[in-house]
């Protein structure tokens, strides 16, 4: 395991102070301090996923779904309920 050290540079920001209290008291809540509590959030929509992300996590939603549900591709539609519900709708 490799040693990484952040480099972390104060900064100073100008904020509504209902906007502070807010995020103080969801710190709090979060068991985090102010400043991890907000650098949590930049980072989180920083680092949101680009289009080719999003796009394979909603192929793999879908196909989640599609396991969940019962719907194969073809939209063959199985009834997962039950065994019985299964095979009835299988047509077995």
């Amino acid at each position: 395991m490799g040693n990484t050290t952040t480099i972390r540079r104060p900064t100073s920001f100008r904020f509504d102070n209902e906007l502070i209290e807010t995020l103080k008291k969801r710190a709090k809540e979060a068991h985090s301090s102010l400043n991890n509590y907000v650098e949590s959030l930049l980072k989180e929509a920083v680092e949101a996923p680009n289009e080719e992300t999003k796009a394979a996590m909603d192929e793999a939603r879908h196909h989640a779904d599609v396991i969940e549900k019962g719907i194969s591709d073809d939209n063959d539609y199985v009834d997962l309920t039950s065994v019985e519900a299964m095979l009835k709708s299988a047509g077995i």
